[in-house]
């Protein structure tokens, strides 16, 4: 698969860039970048890169890894940013797998609509357009991102 365009690329880079800089402020976590595996399953291994990805201080803490390696299992929170070639089949296929895998939140932004879709272990996804402003309190706490600012115009 190629990689993404530069809009897919600066709309990651807009909400990780906000989620990294809240969580290191108040060392909740770490939030890592496109190319980072996550190991989901073994035997056959199943690992995926999230565009942005959160994993809590706590979970960090209690899950002992090799850090040149794959973190093993679901980050606590996995932002997908929706590609023009991604059909709705498919973006709905990468949330029930990071759920099933143990992320307690999957935001999907979606630039071509300018909205986020927000997904949690058995309940409603939410939506959320431009002029609302995403929390995730029991994840991230204090962070706020509205979300029109993930979606530059250039």
């Amino acid at each position: 698969m190629p990689p993404p365009g530069y809009r897919h690329g600066r709309t990651a880079s807009r909400i990780g860039s906000s989620l990294a800089s809240h969580a290191e402020k108040l060392d909740l976590g770490v939030v890592l970048a496109a190319e980072t595996g996550f190991l989901l399953n073994t035997n056959p291994d199943d690992v995926r890169a999230a565009d942005a990805a959160f994993v809590s201080k706590a979970h960090l803490e209690a899950t002992s890894f090799d850090p040149e390696s794959y973190f093993p299992g679901a980050p606590d929170l996995v932002v997908e940013v929706v590609s023009p070639s991604d059909s709705y089949t498919k973006v709905q296929e990468k949330v029930l797998l990071w759920l099933r895998s143990g992320a307690r939140c999957v935001v999907i932004a979606d630039p071509e609509r300018q909205l986020f879709v927000v997904h949690r272990p058995q309940t409603e996804p939410i939506i959320l357009t431009a002029d609302d402003i995403l929390t995730i309190p029991d994840v991230i706490p204090g962070w706020e991102f509205r979300v029109g600012d993930a979606f530059p115009h250039q």
